[in-house]
């Protein structure tokens, strides 16, 4: 990415050998992030996705999507433009997730090397390029990929605004954190973190040059509060139009005794994984800090350490549950900060064998990430394939379908099916269209614990007609004109 005004060059040249480097880590980053990319089925929060943002008119997307908790409208529309051009085939929904993902390749390279150098930035895009996590939801139609490409993104204009400050610098950098804040909500966290790092900025040099200047708070300080204030002000309206839909629930994700490891595999996919680059960060850290390096350390340590518990707190106060992609947006500074580390054990260790000792460390974390990878087997968490296609095969015109919590995915894939809500099942009598034959009963993963309550009273004493995973489906059978 070019930024308009000077100073934008980068100040080290890319010799050949490094740019054949760089062409491989992104043709194989791009390869991890394709392959086989609609292999396995859509997964109910992609489906739900896909349905919302295929109304017919603009305005009816915008207000399907608010009915989603916390939704932000940006992913749905740029999916859609695919999906309308291409099909809905589980391929096409994440194509554009894959691309995004791929993207963010390079735009980690140029956000390391513009404060830590071409090494730095190297290792940060090969380690990126197998990293578990990203490469899973750069294969999933939801808005992960994009909100990490744009953070990445976002955090390069701020550095080359705090480096060289111009008002079209500022500009672009609140453009694109209102792109953020389109795409997710948690891009509340990334400004806070950046705001952060501003603060702690003050009197320091940012850049990768010894001629950087020192940041001046007045300059800004004063131009990143007016770029983030006309960001949030362009996302208000979409945010209170949307705010009665993430009213708190019963989750209390502290409640877990067992958090705290779970994020730590979930971070990467595995415990090995994590720790070796949690182990690396912090040489990176130390090392930053030695150096005399201060402000470089704290965009890393904001940018990966402020998000996390910030996310659990606004979970915990909505009573959302926690899932490790929430915090994705934040994996691009560990991965920058384990290659930091990494090309700094050398100096750490005070060994003559420098380029051995490195050369196994980056061995080590590309061999975990990527026998991480290769161990992965993709769990369908339900077979709505097998499911939908029965429903499809099996109910007629006349009969009734309860299936609480999945009535937009069944509605999207199987218009033509009657679905009624669970209440009418629990009724004594049950209404009936004129003629109608059977009434299906589907229960599944995806119900909440008030319906499972209610289904399981429902269907005590009756078996299951068919199951797949993630699902039962039970029958009453009714002649036509019987009466119940």
């Amino acid at each position: 990415m070019r930024i308009p005004g000077k100073g934008s060059q980068l100040p080290q040249v890319i010799n050949h050998h490094h740019l054949a480097f760089l062409i491989l880590i992104l043709a194989s980053g791009a390869f991890l992030r394709f392959y086989r990319i609609g292999e396995t089925q859509l997964w109910l929060d992609e489906i739900i996705q896909l349905a919302r943002g295929s109304r017919p008119t603009l305005t009816e997307k915008l207000l399907s999507i608010q009915q989603d908790i916390a939704a932000a409208p940006l992913d749905y529309l740029v999916q859609n433009l695919f999906v309308s051009r291409w099909g809905n085939s589980p391929g096409v929904a994440r194509l554009h997730a894959a691309l995004f993902g791929t993207f963010s390749l390079p735009m980690i390279y140029l956000l390391a090397r513009s404060f830590l150098g071409k090494n730095v930035a190297l290792l940060s895009a090969a380690l990126l390029a197998v990293y578990p996590l990203h490469v899973y939801y750069s294969q999933e139609g939801r808005n992960y990929s994009l909100f990490v490409f744009l953070s990445l993104c976002s955090s390069y204009l701020l550095v080359q605004a705090m480096v060289a400050p111009d008002p079209r610098r500022w500009l672009w950098f609140s453009l694109v954190t209102v792109l953020s804040l389109y795409t997710n909500y948690f891009a509340i966290l990334l400004l806070v973190s950046q705001a952060l790092f501003v603060l702690f900025c003050y009197g320091k040099r940012v850049g990768n040059s010894v001629e950087t200047p020192a940041i001046k708070l007045r300059h800004t300080g004063l131009g990143f509060a007016a770029s983030a204030l006309l960001a949030f002000a362009l996302f208000l309206p979409w945010m209170l139009s949307t705010y009665q839909n993430a009213q708190a629930r019963e989750n209390n994700v502290f409640s877990e005794p067992l958090l705290p490891f779970r994020i730590l595999k979930e971070l990467t996919g595995s415990h090995p994984l994590s720790l070796a680059l949690l182990f690396f960060f912090i040489a990176g850290m130390v090392h930053l800090v030695r150096s005399g390096t201060r402000a470089k350390a704290s965009l890393l340590l904001c940018g990966f350490l402020v998000p996390i518990p910030l996310a659990l707190f606004l979970i915990w106060m909505r009573g959302y549950f926690f899932a490790v992609r929430h915090v994705l947006f934040a994996v691009p500074f560990l991965v920058i900060g384990a290659a930091a580390g990494i090309c700094s054990l050398p100096a750490l260790s005070k060994r003559t064998a420098a380029e051995r000792v490195r050369a196994a460390a980056i061995l080590l974390c590309l061999g975990l990430a990527g026998g991480t990878l290769y161990l992965h087997r993709s769990q369908q968490p339900a077979d709505w394939q097998g499911l939908i296609h029965f429903l499809t095969r099996e109910v007629g015109p006349k009969d009734v379908v309860v299936a609480p919590d999945i009535e937009a995915v069944l509605a999207y894939y199987s218009p033509h099916i009657r679905v009624e809500p669970l209440e009418v099942a629990l009724k004594d009598t049950l209404p009936r269209p004129p003629g109608w034959r059977k009434f299906w009963v589907i229960r599944s993963i995806y119900n909440s614990p008030r319906n499972l309550e209610l289904m399981n009273r429902l269907l005590a004493s009756r078996t299951a007609h068919q199951r797949w995973k993630g699902f039962e489906l039970f029958v009453y059978e009714k002649p036509a004109g019987s009466a119940e």
